[in-house]
């Protein structure tokens, strides 16, 4: 079976459940994942022992969040393009022309504070690669302008020196 989750902050919900989405990645918007996954297996749809995630973008970050903060829910994931490091991630200089820094520091947290730099890392899911005991897919695009491939290759680089299984593909 394949599952669609709609997290907080995902379009289409209203503006209230856009804005849940503040502060919340790798939070909230995980437990949202992690909820729907556990009733699925609490109704018998889904088998606990057999279950993977996959995601592009945000649902690369969410992939890479589900395996790395919450070990123990899947067997395997499959992240595309996925931020790995929040805080390499909003780095105005590395940042897309017509992104705005300011926006994404509301969003995620604001490097400029203790408590900002604080919420990126933890919701960072670099720092915690070496808790990951699923097998990995992680694919980047070496031409992808909001994703820099850094993003990908700092996590694979975390995971293979903690033995992690992952395989990583750059296009």
């Amino acid at each position: 079976a394949v599952f669609l989750v709609n997290f907080r902050g995902t379009p289409g919900f209203g503006k209230a459940f856009m804005n849940a989405q503040r502060h919340e990645w790798g939070g909230a918007m995980n437990r949202d994942v992690i909820e729907q996954v556990q009733s699925l297996v609490k109704r018998r749809i889904a088998d606990p022992k057999r279950l993977g995630v996959f995601g592009g973008s945000y649902g690369g970050y969410e992939t890479l969040v589900a395996m790395t903060i919450t070990p123990d829910v899947f067997q395997c994931g499959v992240a595309v393009v996925g931020p790995a490091n929040l805080e390499t991630f909003i780095d105005p200089k590395t940042m897309p022309p017509d992104w705005k820094a300011d926006g994404w520091h509301d969003l995620l947290g604001d490097p400029a504070t203790e408590a900002g730099r604080k919420l990126l890392r933890e919701r960072s899911p670099i720092n915690y690669a070496h808790q990951t005991k699923g097998q990995m897919l992680i694919v980047q695009g070496a031409n992808d302008v909001r994703v820099p491939q850094r993003e990908s290759e700092q996590v694979v680089a975390q995971m293979q020196k903690h033995d992690v299984k992952v395989t990583y593909l750059l296009y």
